[in-house]
């Protein structure tokens, strides 16, 4: 299979606005329209978002207050890229 097809990885915001979804080689945000679910946002064409370099992208996750995500390679104490979101 395509790395960058295998999701190792998802979340949600915590304001129920977005879906990230983590594979090995990228980060993809998909919008939840309002009344929407987060099933029917990954039926929408996502973008692109940013993440560090990882050999193995393995986690992708939201911070509380949701302006920013997280993100993390596997392996033993890997280093955690922090992505800020306007």
């Amino acid at each position: 299979e395509n790395p960058s097809s295998i999701v190792t990885g998802a979340d949600i915001d915590p304001f129920g606005s977005t879906v990230a979804i983590r594979t090995y080689t990228g980060v993809f945000l998909y919008p939840i329209l309002p009344g929407a679910s987060a099933a029917a946002a990954l039926l929408t064409p996502s973008c692109t978002a940013p993440n560090g370099f990882e050999v193995q992208g393995e986690t992708v996750a939201w911070l509380t207050e949701g302006r920013a995500y997280v993100t993390a390679s596997e392996g033993a104490a890997p280093v955690i890229h922090r992505v800020g979101c306007p």
